[in-house]
């Protein structure tokens, strides 16, 4: 009788270890998702680290890594960094968002559209910002997005 009870005693010592907080067992992602309503593909890049930081807000000299987006879908990046870290280490409260057209990157170079500028929309974002957007934002801007710092208006 009793070698029939170490199966269940064990599963059920088991159960007790695996069924606690299972904080850290998994990794977390704490995403953002660009929504792109245009007609033409985009790209988007999120100055969150180097130099030009906000109030900054020219191109980095070197050319960036960016994420392409279709037209009517949806692109996603995620970090293990919660956004409130994220924004702890910023000069500011401000997280910029470049938004380019993906065809335009693709034929011109870094160093000419860093010069000339060549963005289709700059976003300025707070960390309560992109709170109150449930971090989803939007290319062009949607209503939720009204009060949000962008350039050029």
């Amino acid at each position: 009788m009793k070698s029939s009870l170490l199966p269940i005693v064990l599963l059920f010592l088991m159960a007790i270890l695996f069924a606690g907080s299972c904080e850290g067992c998994m990794d977390t992602y704490y995403s953002l998702i660009v929504k792109n309503q245009s007609s033409k593909e985009i790209s988007f890049y999120i100055n969150g680290h180097g130099f030009h930081l906000y109030p900054d807000t020219l191109l980095p000299t070197d050319k960036i890594t960016v994420l392409n987006v279709k037209p009517s879908e949806d692109g996603e990046t995620s970090s293990s960094a919660r956004w409130e870290d994220r924004f702890s280490v910023l000069p500011s409260d401000t997280l910029s968002i470049f938004i380019f057209d993906a065809q335009q990157l693709d034929t011109t170079s870094w160093t000419k559209t860093r010069d000339e500028y060549r963005i289709l929309k700059r976003y300025d974002f707070s960390l309560k910002d992109l709170q109150r957007l449930d971090f989803k934002i939007t290319y062009p801007p949607d209503g939720r997005m009204l009060n949000i710092k962008s350039y050029p208006n």
